[in-house]
This record gives C-alpha cells, structure tokens and sequence, in this order.
C-alpha cells in the first residue's frame, strides 16, 4: 500500500472545509475559544470529546461508537473525520476512521505542540485496555494535517516545551532539523511554527521507508523513548519531560559505549540544555530493579525476554539501533542514578 504523506497546511485560523460531509472530533475544552466555537458549530457532523487517557479506554469505546453512528445516521456519507485537539484525541479519532465503514478518511488538526510535532503524523492509532497502554490500534495515514498558528500561540508556555522535547529528538536524527534549531539565537514557538513544515516532513522521510514498523528502520523515532517511557510511569511524568530524561540517559550512555566523542557529547548536552532550555528530572527516588525492569519489559521494542532494540546517539549527527540486554539498560539506569 502506498503510504501518503498528507498535505501540510500553516495558516492563521482554521480551514475552510465542507460542512456536510467532514464529521469533526474534538477536545470540548476548545469551545472556550469563541472563533473555534463559531468555526466548529457550522459542522452537520460532530462530536465534543473529553481528552486524556480515559478516551482512549477501549471499555468505553462501544458508547462512544454508537454516539458517533446515531449523529451520523441518515446524513450524508462521511468524506473524513477531523481530529482536533491533541494527542489523545488524534487517536482516538484515527482509530474511529480506520474502522467506520471500513475506512474512512482522517483529517488532523493538532492543537497542542506535543501533536503537532509528533503524534498528529506517522499514522499510529492506538486504545487502551486496562494498564496495557496502545496495545490495541491500527494504521491510519491522515491526508491532510492543518496547523493553525492562533491556536497553538494561545497554548501555555510549559506545553510548548512538551513539543519541544519531540522537536529536539528529531534533531538528533535528523541534521537538517538541527541545523534549523541551532541556527536560530532564540527559539520561540513562533520560530518552532515558521519551521513546523521541516520538522514534521522530517519524521515522514523516516516513516516513508518503515510505514508499518516491519524493518527496524522506524524504532529511530523511539529515540529516548525506551527509559523515558518508564520514567513517565513511575514518577507520572508528563510526556515531553520523560523523553527529555530519555535523550540525556541515551546520551550518556552513547558516550560511555564509545558511539560519541566527548567533544560531540558536550555538543549535543549543550544543545539539550542551552539552546533548547531541556532539563533532566532530578530523581530523589531511584527507582528498585524490580519496578524499573517491570515497566521496561512492557517495550514494544521488546526482542525475547531478555532483550531489546536501544536506539544510540553516533558521531555523525544520525543515531543506531541495537540489541541490548535488559540487564545491560538496568546496569546503565543504576549508572545514572534512576535505579537504586
């Protein structure tokens, strides 16, 4: 199957789209913004939503389908869904368009910096079942991704920081995207919009060659993610500032496996810490082995039961994966500090 990458539209406000036939998905917190409210009210078809994890439970998704197909019903047939607000919503909603009548075009609209950075592309969906986090979800490819300038300048200062920490994994990958990011004196959110169409084009150049996470060449876009997503569970760190502690964790360990220079791993802490004003978490409380290793072993980057797939900063401003042992991560977090 041909993967699309969708159409990438920076504009003030919202788009002008057919009103009969997009049926629209939101975070109902955005009905507090009076344009937004005018905007989505001229919809046939739409649905206020309550974002967070617990729209994505998978015990709640019967009622929220059958909400969808009564407001649906007896109306005209459904040219696409649109996803705005952040995260959250953009699954659940790509979710919804890949199962409604077999498959339905997906439209984003993201509204938070961690989305429009991230989770808006690339075509993961993904529901929750107890504990056991995007383990049920498909593939939906949006054929369009609408970033709105007067939304996203509204956001707090804390959030853009979130999306940052997304941008700054990017460029760790990627040299054009660091480039951009080390070239400017400040960076601003508006510096982050005027460049959005770079940074997002940049995750779809890795996604085009790995759509469906078949050859190992997408787990790059896991970068920091691997410790930073145990970090986010035990100490309830939000997203952005667990992959924060993601990418200084992968970064030390770089070093000490020889993969980076100390010249380069001063470059790159510098470009953490400096230019993009990330902050590692200070740990109080190490973890025990036994909690650390129970939320690691979730990775779906997982290989047998004793390995996985790290992704590893190199010297050339590009990165590499490879099979490291549970133990060997343990061994590194107590290194760090994360693991008493």
């Amino acid at each position: 199957m041909k993967i699309l990458v969708p159409k990438i539209v920076v504009a003030q406000n919202e788009p002008k789209l057919n009103y009969n036939d997009h049926f629209v998905i939101y975070d109902k917190k955005l009905l507090e913004d009076k344009i937004f409210k005018n905007w989505v009210s001229r919809f046939r078809f739409k649905y206020a939503v309550e974002a967070g994890e617990k729209l994505k439970n998978l015990d709640l998704f019967s009622d929220h389908i059958h909400n969808i197909l009564r407001i649906a019903e007896g109306g005209s047939r459904i040219n696409s869904f649109v996803a705005v607000g952040g995260g959250s919503v953009g699954d659940f909603t790509g979710f919804i368009a890949s199962v409604y009548k077999r498959g339905t075009g997906l439209i984003q609209l993201p509204t938070t910096w961690l989305s429009l950075v991230d989770s808006a592309h690339g075509g993961k969906t993904g529901l929750n079942c107890g504990a056991y986090k995007n383990q049920i979800g498909t593939f939906k490819f949006a054929s369009a991704v609408y970033v709105v300038k007067r939304i996203l300048q509204q956001a707090p200062e804390k959030l853009f920081y979130e999306g940052l920490a997304e941008v700054a994994k990017t460029a760790l990958f990627d040299s054009s995207v660091f480039k951009i990011l080390n070239s400017a004196k400040i960076i601003t959110p508006n510096y982050i919009l005027k460049n959005s169409d770079a940074i997002i084009r940049a995750k779809y150049k890795v996604v085009k060659r790995d759509p469906y996470e078949s050859k190992n060449i997408r787990q790059i876009l896991n970068l920091g993610h691997t410790v930073g997503h145990v970090l986010e569970t035990q100490y309830k760190l939000s997203h952005g500032q667990a992959v924060t502690d993601g990418l200084f964790f992968t970064l030390n360990w770089s070093l000490r496996k020889g993969y980076i220079s100390a010249n380069q791993h001063r470059k790159i802490d510098d470009f953490l810490n400096e230019k993009l004003q990330l902050k590692r978490s200070e740990i109080k409380r190490p973890l025990s082995e036994n909690n650390f290793l129970r939320v690691l072993k979730q990775d779906k980057k997982k290989i047998t039961d004793k390995s996985l797939l790290f992704i590893f900063m190199t010297e050339r401003q590009s990165v590499v994966v490879e099979k490291v042992t549970f133990k060997s991560v343990l061994i590194e977090a107590k290194k760090q500090g994360l693991v008493r």
